[in-house]
């Protein structure tokens, strides 16, 4: 992706990443996940 928007666009770059994780952040954690195995793996 660094090389699509070009090595002298790296703080666009960087603001795309942020936007990111600040929008997947809330989804992909360890509670969550840690939850999600237990009861799949032991009530599932």
């Amino acid at each position: 992706m660094l090389r699509a928007l070009g090595y002298d666009r790296t703080r666009q770059f960087i603001e795309i990443m942020r936007h990111s994780i600040a929008l997947n952040g809330s989804f992909f954690n360890t509670q969550r996940m840690l939850n999600q195995y237990v009861m799949r793996a032991y009530f599932g």
